[in-house]
């Protein structure tokens, strides 16, 4: 399988305060996706640990208490010894929170010679971020928010200081089967939230996600496309981040 990546901070922010966070490893057929929460501490390294050990080969798929444990002591023996301003000790207390997504791809089907033809998907979200397979028939799945108007202020967060067991309960699980040609997207919320608001109008965004994908080294093309949608009110001011997997 083929994937990129594509992500820009939102309008007025540097690269560094950018609080997304992806990974993928293709021959595992794994990938992630977290967005940290910019209210709290610390999110950005909160959210690169959830993706980075979700891609790992041989993990599990589930979001469970056993997984997220080892994660929020690593978050914390980074960060709990660093010298922070009075007021920022409060929010280290409370901790990192993030929403995640984590996908599994897998053949079952193959072409003589090896290729493969076909096979199966898994995801696992808690949150807002999103993934729809796209096929040529347009969107077969959206997960796990189904419609633009359902995207709110108070998504379900993995927390880096939270009960872990209590986190997991948190999370959803999905799966279906893929073709060869289909695509699967993962999405921050912001532009989750477009994609499914142009499909509900009856457009096909994905194509216009196809023609970013002519531009893989321009990063010019795909904030030039971002800041558009955002001077046209299209898009929430969010960072953004985007995953295509073509199968």
């Amino acid at each position: 399988m083929r994937w990129q990546s594509f992500f820009l901070p939102k309008r007025g922010h540097s690269a560094d305060e950018f609080e997304d966070a992806f990974a993928g490893d293709p021959v595992a057929g794994r990938f992630a996706i977290a967005d940290g929460a910019a209210e709290s501490s610390f999110a950005a390294l909160w959210a690169r640990l959830l993706v980075e050990a979700f891609v790992t080969p041989g993990r599990e798929l589930s979001v469970n208490g056993s997984w997220l444990a080892p994660l929020q002591q690593r978050w914390a023996a980074d960060v709990d010894g660093l010298t922070i301003p009075w007021y920022g000790e409060a929010k280290r207390s409370d901790g990192a929170f993030a929403t995640f997504l984590g996908l599994v791809v897998t053949c079952a089907d193959q072409y003589a010679g090896g290729t493969c033809a076909g096979g199966t998907w898994r995801g696992a979200a808690v949150g807002d971020s999103c993934l729809f397979h796209v096929s040529e028939d347009g969107i077969q799945v959206a997960f796990p928010v189904c419609r633009a108007a359902d995207f709110g202020n108070r998504p379900a967060l993995l927390g880096s200081r939270s009960d872990a067991r209590t986190c997991a309960v948190r999370a959803k699980e999905a799966w279906g089967t893929w073709q060869s040609g289909d695509r699967l997207l993962l999405m921050t919320d912001a532009l989750a939230q477009w994609f499914l608001a142009e499909a509900e109008r009856g457009q096909q965004p994905w194509f216009a996600i196809e023609e970013l994908q002519r531009f893989p080294n321009r990063p010019d093309a795909l904030r030039s496309w971002l800041e558009d949608l955002r001077d046209r009110g299209s898009l929430r001011n969010d960072d953004v981040t985007l995953l295509v997997i073509d199968l």
